[in-house]
């Protein structure tokens, strides 16, 4: 149980109902808040489109569902990671530093309490806050500051819940496979290599992958203005989506909110569009593997429905995403 479930739960007094309530007004008014934030964020890296981006951000049919609908947590997460992005921003133009980027650590320490996703885009976050002082003196500074910050927020929030390490969640995150190319991939190798070994020869190959992505990435930020946008927001985005074809072993539709807070913030970009065209293909997977395979398929082996829905839901974007993450992207 998350903090959200437990502090909602306990609002509730323990009613079922009640707790679905609250669970859901929560999502709703972080909805409406990383909407919000959107907003502000494009007001001042590109006016012109704040209100594009805060519709496309709080009108899109699959976040609406997925946050305000089903109440999942990951729209705290997503609404976390852009308040650290409006905490880079600077007050003012021609400005790199402003008080609030001393916050931008602790709000992704929040964020990473909820789901431990936000760790992806933590060294991007690092990047861009020494880019944001002159001297080794003052980048150090406010790294420490920003570094402390985080960690009492999370030893202070994480010890009242601390279920001790054998029962911690996160190790357990590896357990199974899903709706993924990861679990495609198991499927087809099993009969040969048996179930434990098609797990692990699966998880080195996908993680290995993912990591000359994410090596790039970071030196793509790393060689990239000191723009927000190919810093930062581009490298981010590209990183949480790659996370989620690649490595991520069970997906679910309402991922797309950690990728999605960034690519929104970019538009007009490409980014945008891949995304929109995962949202859409990602509705699939419920026909897929929750009517035909139930009504009609139920004789077919999972390696078949796993090779009929997985290209359909990953496949289409994937074709749209090669390059996906470079700093020409932004221009």
């Amino acid at each position: 149980m998350s903090g959200q479930d437990w502090l909602t739960f306990q609002a509730a007094g323990g009613n079922f109902l009640r707790h679905v309530l609250f669970l859901k007004a929560v999502a709703a008014a972080a909805h409406m808040a990383a909407g919000a934030m959107v907003a502000l964020v494009l007001h001042r890296l590109r006016p012109d489109r704040a209100l594009l981006g805060a519709a496309a951000f709080t009108l899109n049919p699959v976040l609406l569902l997925e946050s305000a609908g089903n109440g999942h947590n990951d729209i705290l997460v997503a609404a976390l990671m852009l308040l650290a992005v409006l905490f880079c921003l600077p007050h003012s133009t021609g400005s790199r530093s402003n008080w609030s980027q001393w916050l931008v650590l602790p709000a992704l320490a929040l964020a990473a309490l909820i789901k431990i996703t936000p760790v992806l885009v933590l060294p991007f976050f690092t990047l861009y806050l020494l880019r944001c002082r002159r001297t080794w003196v003052e980048r150090l500074t406010l790294l420490g500051v920003n570094g402390g910050l985080a960690a009492i927020i999370g030893v202070g929030a994480m010890l009242p819940l601390w279920p001790g390490w054998g029962n911690w969640a996160v190790r357990d995150l590896g357990g199974g496979a899903g709706r993924s190319p990861f679990a495609l991939l198991v499927l087809l190798l099993r009969p040969w290599l048996g179930t434990n070994t098609a797990f692990d020869v699966t998880r080195l190959a996908l993680m290995g992958a993912f990591l000359v992505v994410y090596v790039w990435l970071l030196f793509t930020a790393f060689r990239a203005s000191d723009d927000l946008r190919c810093s930062l927001l581009v490298p981010s985005a590209a990183a949480l989506f790659w996370y989620i074809v690649l490595p991520n072993q069970t997906y679910h539709a309402w991922y797309l909110l950690w990728p999605f807070a960034f690519a929104v913030l970019v538009i007009p970009n490409s980014w945008f569009d891949r995304l929109a065209i995962l949202g859409l293909t990602s509705w699939l997977a419920i026909p897929i593997y929750e009517t035909l395979r139930v009504w009609w398929w139920d004789a077919l082996p999972a390696a078949t429905i796993h090779a009929i829905a997985v290209p359909l839901v990953f496949g289409i974007p994937f074709i749209f995403s090669l390059g996906l993450g470079t700093a020409e992207e932004t221009q």
